[in-house]
């Protein structure tokens, strides 16, 4: 594959087409990040839908991705929005691994970051105290996916 589909992902992400993203995937997807774990294409669908609406729903104007794709499968990036559970500002540095089918969807995507510098970040003195802990990651998982429905 080459990185032209990185390209599309990310050109759809930064313009907040979730839509346009649902289309790159495989229907047999994987996704996985510090709070996601995802194994069908329509639950990273209703994730990328969650996201991107609250993106535009706490303020579009504080919206920014930068990326760079560093090779046919792999990126790094930075989002910057604002949390709409708190309105506070977040930089979020993500590294991307995508894995694709022969027909150049994207059928495993793995995301890593550093989910105590997003809490403190997201949550404030919340996120300094127990961004560490696997008890605030699995309440911001809980949460993300009650607000998916």
């Amino acid at each position: 594959m080459s990185a032209k589909q990185l390209e599309d992902f990310f050109a759809a992400f930064k313009s907040l087409d979730s839509s346009e993203m649902f289309d790159l995937y495989s229907t047999e997807a994987s996704f996985s990040d510090e709070v996601f774990s995802l194994q069908r294409k329509e639950d990273i669908s209703r994730m990328w839908r969650f996201l991107v609406s609250n993106i535009a729903r706490s303020g579009r104007d504080s919206w920014s991705l930068s990326y760079n794709v560093e090779s046919d499968t792999s990126a790094s990036w930075e989002a910057k929005y604002l949390f709409c559970g708190t309105g506070r500002l977040v930089r979020n540095h993500v590294r991307s691994q995508f894995i694709f089918d022969s027909n150049g969807k994207v059928c495993q995507q793995i995301d890593t970051f550093d989910f105590w510098l997003w809490s403190r970040q997201a949550l404030g003195l919340v996120g300094v105290l127990f961004g560490w802990t696997a008890f605030l990651k699995r309440k911001v998982r809980a949460k993300a996916l009650d607000g998916q429905d």
